[in-house]
């Protein structure tokens, strides 16, 4: 009987660790991204011959779009490491 529970918490213990690397993979992805996103809109300042023209706007454009997606990967963030750890809670209190 105890040689089950034990192999039950590696068990739980393995599935709460692949849980929190892809919640990493995830937000490095969501990182990644806004960093990409974020990089092409300086270079379309950097293409900008006029302060007013098409590249300047889609530079702004782009810059904004990476900001958000660092937010939303924050949010995401927090609300998945809330998750985990209710979850983590419940299975400890059993």
């Amino acid at each position: 009987m105890k040689k089950a529970q034990n192999e039950h918490s590696k068990l739980t213990h393995l599935a709460q660790k692949r849980t929190e690397l892809a919640q990493e993979r995830t937000i490095l992805a969501y990182i990644r991204a806004a960093a990409t996103v974020t990089l092409f809109g300086i270079a379309f300042f950097g293409l900008s011959v006029k302060r007013w023209d098409f590249f300047f706007f889609s530079g702004l454009f782009a810059v904004f779009v990476g900001v958000i997606f660092l937010v939303v990967a924050a949010f995401r963030w927090i609300k998945h490491s809330r998750e985990i750890g209710e979850i983590e809670d419940l299975l400890h209190r059993n």
